[in-house]
């Protein structure tokens, strides 16, 4: 039994790490960023997991970079 798997799927510990880790890794990032969070940011978990890298760039494209401070859109005195 073990023969006819290794027959069918001819890869290797590393080969199939690589493959989960580019599938996992859009997903990964959507839930650790800051752009979106509560139950949008689980819309885009769900979109990643299906759309994968073409999820995670219209993620980008359309979600709105996080400002880091309150007054960055103030004019310097």
């Amino acid at each position: 039994m073990v023969a006819f798997f290794a027959a069918l799927f001819p890869l290797g510990a590393l080969e199939i790490m690589i493959i989960l880790l580019v599938i996992f890794f859009p997903p990964i990032l959507v839930l650790v960023s800051k752009r979106a969070n509560g139950s949008k940011k689980y819309g885009w978990l769900l979109i990643t997991l299906f759309l994968s890298w073409l999820g995670y760039l219209l993620f980008l494209l359309i979600t709105n970079k996080p400002v880091e401070n309150g007054n960055a859109n103030l004019p310097e005195k």
